[in-house]
């Protein structure tokens, strides 16, 4: 199939995985993309369709207007078998470009997350629904990471929507290395947080415990923390006692240096719920990266209990789920694992298949054979 895939940021990893998938399965990829950073080669057939910046929604607006003026009537369009568009701006550019060539080609509308905005209340954002809708009237198949958005979103807020197909952000075969043997070692238990640090609560609890276990509890941080949310990370981490923060890595590369590093990962998240009691919206919904990664590389997970996260630990059984208050149940299954919890835990992850973690392409490859045949 000729594909053209819209995407929001370029240098987004798992559109980079998207289209690497659609490529290896023998279809022919462009890419329209927008970027948050200096054009260049991405490795993949790109139409640039300009810069946008984080956060920064009436220029993204303005943006999508530039971007469906520059799809107008390009060359690579005519012919196409399938728009795939990423977020609900790019399937605003998507379906134009599809009207601007004619096409009557099937349109997907890919969402591996619920933006806030789209579950708030008040007359702007039930516009933007309103808006995503109307699109939708368009749209053949939604894709989606999690069945909580099938569940907990489009069932709710928009009844009798297209078809829904689930596609996990499992990690890529390709290149992917061996797993790796995961001893456990001697010394302190090292708790890991990775990922986008954007989690005011969770930066909270995870101070408490480092100070609390006076150094039988070591807490790692990888990743790049949201200065919005965390606006003092820097200072806090460096007056905070067994606390380290690594910073930026690169996935897929640095995954085994970043797992290799912790015993578990902590993979709760309240950023869509302010820091509030309980995970709400996409922090309840989404199935995190570390799951996979974490999965793969011999590292299980805590995850509090009522989310989508915790339905996937209990059901293939690489973590713990705890209750509500965390800042009060974490701390004594801590205690539980650091008096030899920790070996057997790690040993159920070790022995999960590694297709429970690893993107073979098969999901993919089903959707687009079901839509070439339509």
């Amino acid at each position: 199939m000729r594909i053209a895939v819209f995407g929001h940021d370029a240098a987004d990893t798992m559109l980079a995985r998207r289209i690497g998938m659609m490529e290896r399965l023998g279809h022919e990829v462009t890419a329209f993309t927008m970027r948050r950073d200096e054009a260049k080669d991405r490795g993949w057939k790109n139409i640039d369709l300009g810069q946008t910046y984080d956060a920064k929604l009436f220029h993204r607006a303005w943006a999508v207007r530039g971007a469906i003026k520059r799809c107008k009537q390009h060359a690579r369009l005519q012919g196409t078998d399938l728009f795939w568009a990423r977020n609900l701006d790019m399937l605003t550019v998507a379906i134009a470009a599809r009207r601007d060539a004619r096409s009557h080609a099937p349109v997907i509308y890919e969402t591996l997350d619920i933006h806030r905005m789209l579950t708030n209340k008040g007359a702007p954002y039930e516009m933007l629904r309103k808006i995503e809708r109307r699109l939708m009237r368009n749209v053949s198949m939604i894709v989606t990471s999690s069945p909580a958005y099938e569940r907990e979103y489009f069932d709710r807020v928009h009844p009798g929507h297209p078809d829904v197909a689930l596609i996990e952000n499992k990690l890529p075969l390709e290149g992917l290395p061996p797993r790796p043997a995961t001893p456990l070692r001697d010394g302190p238990l090292r708790l890991g947080w990775v990922g986008v640090l954007r989690c005011a609560r969770s930066f909270a609890m995870l101070q408490e415990i480092a100070k609390a276990f006076e150094g039988r509890i070591e807490v790692i941080l990888h990743g790049v923390h949201a200065a919005d949310q965390l606006p003092d990370f820097e200072e806090a981490v460096s007056r905070t006692p067994h606390m380290t923060a690594y910073g930026r890595y690169t996935s897929p590369i640095d995954l085994p240096k970043v797992y290799g590093d912790i015993d578990i990962v902590w993979s709760g998240d309240y950023f869509q719920s302010r820091g509030g009691p309980v995970a709400i919206g996409n922090s309840s919904w989404a199935l995190a990266n570390r799951l996979y990664e974490g999965g793969y590389y011999g590292v299980p997970a805590i995850v509090p209990q009522g989310t989508e996260m915790a339905r996937w630990i209990e059901r293939v059984g690489t973590g713990r789920v705890i209750p509500e208050p965390v800042e009060e149940t974490l701390p004594p299954l801590l205690e539980e694992l650091m008096a030899g919890g920790i070996a057997p835990l790690r040993q159920n992850v070790a022995d999960t298949p590694s297709t429970v973690f690893v993107d073979d392409g098969s999901e993919l490859e089903a959707l687009l054979s079901r839509l070439e045949s339509q």
